[in-house]
């Protein structure tokens, strides 16, 4: 039998609802796995069972929880059993639902997380370690794909990365910051492979004007998790806009992550925009976009902006893509090490300083250098794409190898 015929791929990290940097991600391993192997069952592993098995999927695509319910109570346990007794045979079902004992049966797991193992967020500690060392811990072939990890200093961090991060069959690095962080932690005992962010390579039926030609379109993308930290932030925004207005530009807010029918804050952009447009009654008709929007889609509209100014990492992603000019305001070094890539990363401020009379400091600078700015990310794009594609070709070659 072709080995093509009997791939069963994993992906962690990722969902079809929820986040649509995740969606992006996940769609992008989907076709790049098909790509190299296209007879493969595909296994999303996700925190949003329910919600993604109303996507459509299509016939070799499964949805399986990865909450962290279903981890303590049917990982974790199943876990320990298999591993006295061992894992079954045979290949796993090709059906949704499937428990720990049919998921340990798979080829390989791609995890694409964004994030992980980062001081100050050991809250999430756990859930890192309960998707990838269960897989490790079975023999499955475990790869992370391009994400934003480190620095690892506090003992949580330390303990959790020697327990999990350094069984993984492999680490791909989103950029310098991310390398230098785990070189520092595995000091040279682990391969560090680096590679471009995966929703680089995500498709977009949409042809783009130059940004220069475009309306003076300004696209706001709005975070939640930010506004939930910084208590200024929406202060901030709301007198930019203000000020954007009195200077003839139009504003539109977008939400790059958007769950329909509940204001929590988690993975839903949607309560940021809507604190924006409430704080001024001159806000209130403010156009608002996302909701209903594939992670295609609001690259379409992302790319329809002559400037970006964005606190989600993948509206970030989606304006490089699209070579418009991009303003981060953001919190981590994951920002900062893909704008370098482009030779932008002077445009990457923290949240916390990021004001409104700061902010229009740089868009008035985006605004009238947007066609050096475009030509410049336009020369870069075709060696990161590459480069995100890149580790696909490495994860294909070690799966033929083994077997």
């Amino acid at each position: 039998m072709k080995i093509e015929s009997a791939i069963h791929v994993g992906i962690v990290g990722g969902t079809f609802t929820g986040n649509r940097g995740a969606q992006a991600m996940l769609t992008v391993c989907i076709e790049q796995m098909r790509q190299r192997f296209p007879n493969c069952f595909i296994h999303v592993l996700t925190y949003y069972p329910k919600e993604d098995l109303k996507e459509v999927l299509g016939s070799s695509v499964f949805v399986h929880s990865s909450t962290p319910i279903r981890l303590i109570s049917n990982w974790l346990p199943w876990l320990l059993f298999l591993r006295i007794f061992g894992r079954w045979k045979g290949a796993p079902k090709t059906k949704n639902g499937l428990g720990f004992p049919m998921l340990a049966k798979l080829d390989l797991v791609l995890d694409v997380a964004g994030v992980g193992y980062i001081d100050g967020r050991e809250s999430f500690l756990p859930y890192n370690v309960l998707t990838s060392l269960p897989f490790s811990m079975m023999g499955v072939r475990y790869f992370k794909l391009s994400q934003a990890i480190g620095p690892i200093g506090s003992w949580p961090n330390k303990v959790c990365s020697s327990l999990a991060l350094s069984r993984v069959t492999g680490i791909f690095a989103r950029g310098s910051m991310t390398e230098r962080h785990l070189n520092a932690f595995f000091s040279g005992k682990k391969e560090i492979r680096r590679a471009s962010d995966l929703a680089f390579l995500l498709k977009t039926t949409q042809a783009f004007e130059e940004p220069e030609r475009r309306p003076r379109r300004l696209g706001i993308v709005a975070s939640s998790l930010v506004m939930s930290h910084n208590s200024e932030y929406i202060k901030n925004m709301s007198e930019l806009c203000l000020l954007l207005l009195s200077k003839g530009w139009e504003i539109v807010l977008i939400a790059h992550s958007w769950r329909d029918g509940t204001m929590r804050l988690r993975n839903n952009d949607l309560p940021a925009l809507n604190a924006i447009t409430e704080s001024n009654v001159r806000l209130m008709r403010l156009r608002q976009v996302g909701l209903g929007l594939n992670a295609s889609e609001l690259k379409g509209e992302i790319g329809s902006c002559r400037v970006v100014l964005t606190s989600r990492f993948h509206g970030m992603v989606a304006a490089l893509s699209t070579a418009t000019p991009v303003l981060v305001a953001g919190w981590s070094h994951k920002y900062r090490e893909v704008m370098a890539q482009f030779g932008l990363e002077r445009f990457c401020l923290p949240h916390q300083k990021a004001n409104a009379a700061t902010l229009e400091k740089f868009i008035d600078e985006l605004d009238s250098t947007a066609e050096t700015i475009s030509k410049k990310v336009s020369k870069r794009l075709p060696e990161v794409k590459a480069d995100s594609l890149w580790q696909f070709d490495c994860v294909a070659k070690e799966l033929r190898n083994s077997v």
